[in-house]
């Protein structure tokens, strides 16, 4: 199975790109949503983000505010965040791969902000790196999240630039708020990979 890699950082448009690879016949994983999945029900991750960050435990499981608050203005923080969550997430995102391979997809789309980080970019065959201004993706964050804006602005400001996403990545998508010519995008990367290919044998 031929996997495409989608990174970025947060409101730069990844979940539309993956919607977009989705709906193209490719099955599509986000890593974000194994994460908070996770976060909620496994107890393991729990007690290690517990015990690393004290302070974060609420009634109704981890205080994800407050956690953010914590590693998005301390780099440690973050590189230990990471350490823990990383090996947690891909586990998980690899058997559910293994899951849809044995079912019979030959394609597929991995939304993770931390492709590189976690050291999965080594096992898709091509990279996405998805780039945005700082005042969409401040506009983006704070419509579907509902939080201030200054944590917000912290919180993309800690995030890696996009330079690193031109150097690093296969492909790379300036996501200007045109969904026409994000569509065509999307395409063109496709019709370059040749993964459609794969995807309309079977």
């Amino acid at each position: 199975m031929k996997i495409i890699g989608v990174t970025g950082g947060s409101g730069v448009g990844k979940t539309l790109v993956l919607r977009m690879l989705e709906q193209c016949g490719l099955f599509a994983i986000d890593a974000d949503t194994v994460y908070h999945t996770l976060l909620e029900r496994d107890r393991n991750l729990q007690n290690e983000l517990i015990t690393r960050f004290p302070g974060i435990e609420t009634e109704d499981g981890i205080d994800r505010k407050r956690l953010g608050n914590i590693v998005f203005t301390d780099a440690q923080a973050l590189e230990d965040l990471n350490h823990i969550t990383h090996k947690h997430v891909m586990k998980k995102l690899r058997a559910l791969l293994k899951d849809a391979a044995l079912r019979g997809a030959r394609a597929a789309a991995v939304d993770a902000a931390a492709l590189f980080e976690s050291g999965f970019d080594r096992e898709c065959d091509f990279t996405v790196g998805i780039t945005a201004r700082q005042s969409l993706r401040v506009s983006r964050v704070l419509s579907r999240d509902g939080l201030d804006e200054a944590y917000v602005t912290t919180r993309i400001k800690a995030q890696k630039n996009d330079d690193f996403y031109r150097t690093h990545c296969t492909f790379l998508i300036e996501n200007n708020g045109d969904l026409d010519s994000l569509r065509e995008n999307v395409a063109r990367i496709l019709e370059k990979t040749k993964i459609l290919e794969d995807v309309r044998k079977h």
